[in-house]
């Protein structure tokens, strides 16, 4: 037991050394401490999660028969994520392996769960609810359904995929999954649809990506490893629109685009963000039309920025498209082909400079884009093709009581839960995943 102990302290409170029981001149005994820092407490001094850890152990070791199944309920609870490593392997190695039991350990933890998935001697099940919901919303037994999907991490792609999802306790394998873009807060567009759509967290795994060419790039990826078989996860991927069109041809692959710029777009909505304000303040005189005449005020601000990222993106995609250093990897002079494709490059871009990307035609682009801006304005349609984050924020630096971007958008999106407001370009799309 001594011996065990120790190796407990190496796995978990590395800075620390326990020593054993030591007597003490009075004839009694001592479980002393040593810390980093070379000095002594007693056992009984160590914080409130390393008791729980070392004491949580001692309970379980002092009653555990030998040859059995002994399941353990959320040992992690209450514990500090830093502790939790090697918690499963300790358990395992002292508690299964020693005594020769088999140990099923439920849990929760994200942090205990990734300490698990994919090591030997373990196994890593989703355990689903009892009965199932049908399309028609009922709940419903299945007969010889088995509640428990093995969540296994034995190949490479299956390794980068519990990486890419935000939470392994609640991913379950083979269930459809939508990567979400990211932008501001890097998860707010998966966690404001989880929001407003909660019964699709039951139905569909959710992961959180980057930029939009980053998440459409690992769309393709993923998407291309379930058609050929390798991976169970079917994914989707939904991403801003921004100010140009959306390609409609990309739903051939499972990627859908919000019919919005930004999923903050959809929080423009006058009725909640007058209730917010108006709970805000002391006279309680806004009105959904003030809010609106408003919102108009702060999305004229951001057309500067809407041009020049739009010019910008118009000449960075012509420069990226120019370039292309494909050449004859069975060559015998692979350094000459490549010169010759960077030439072939470089006068690429030469005719674009006198052509496409010219002052006039540059120019011409940003008279463009100025005149779809204000045809928005005058159509109506400004709140769905301005950017909305900076819309908002815009909107929310002109406010008396000096509430900020974040605040105010968390309290829009919140009323909108409370009321049961769902912006139908949101619903649209959900649907079309569900149903996919």
């Amino acid at each position: 037991m001594t011996q065990t102990m120790k190796e407990l302290f190496q796995t978990f409170f590395p800075d620390k050394e326990f020593k054993g029981p030591t007597p003490t001149s009075d004839g009694n005994l001592s479980f002393p401490v040593i810390t980093g820092a070379g000095t002594t407490h007693d056992l009984d001094d160590l914080s409130a999660g390393e008791k729980e850890i070392l004491y949580g152990y001692l309970r379980i070791r002092n009653s555990a028969p030998k040859y059995s199944i002994i399941l353990l309920d959320e040992p992690e609870l209450h514990l500090n994520p830093r502790l939790i490593r090697n918690l499963p392997e300790f358990y395992r190695k002292h508690l299964g392996q020693a005594l020769n039991n088999q140990i099923w350990l439920v849990s929760h933890s994200d942090a205990l769960l990734r300490e698990a998935v994919g090591k030997p001697g373990f196994d890593v099940f989703h355990m689903q609810p009892v009965s199932l919901q049908n399309s028609a919303g009922h709940i419903t037994p299945v007969v010889g359904y088995n509640q428990l999907k093995p969540l296994s991490a034995t190949k490479d792609v299956d390794i980068a995929l519990t990486d890419l999802v935000g939470d392994l306790a609640t991913y379950e394998p083979g269930r459809k999954a939508i990567i979400f873009e990211g932008g501001g807060d890097t998860d707010f567009d998966q966690s404001m649809t989880l929001r407003l759509f909660p019964e699709i967290g039951k139905k569909i795994n959710l992961i959180s990506g980057s930029n939009k060419s980053k998440v459409k790039a690992l769309h393709e990826v993923l998407n291309r490893a379930y058609e050929r078989g390798d991976l169970k996860t079917s994914f989707f991927a939904i991403v801003d629109k921004g100010f140009e069109e959306a390609d409609e041809s990309s739903r051939a692959i499972k990627r859908y685009t919000w019919n919005v710029y930004h999923i903050e777009n959809y929080l423009l909505h006058e009725e909640s963000i007058c209730h917010v304000v108006n709970s805000l303040s002391a006279t309680n005189t806004l009105t959904p039309e003030k809010v609106i005449e408003d919102l108009r005020s702060a999305a004229r601000e951001t057309v500067p920025f809407a041009v020049r990222h739009s010019v910008n993106e118009f000449v960075s995609q012509h420069l990226i498209r120019s370039i292309d250093l494909k050449s004859d990897p069975a060559a015998g002079d692979f350094t000459r082909e490549i010169l010759l494709a960077a030439d072939r490059s470089l006068d690429r871009l030469s005719k674009l400079r006198d052509g496409t990307l010219s002052d006039e035609a540059v120019r011409g682009f940003e008279r463009s884009t100025r005149e779809q801006i204000e045809q928005a304005f005058a159509d109506g349609s400004w709140r769905a093709r301005l950017p909305g984050r900076d819309i908002l924020r815009a909107y929310a630096s002109k406010l008396p009581n000096g509430i900020s971007y974040e605040v105010l958008r968390n309290m829009i999106l919140s009323r909108m839960v409370d009321t049961g407001y769902r912006p139908e370009g949101m619903i649209s799309v959900i649907n079309e995943i569900i149903a996919a």
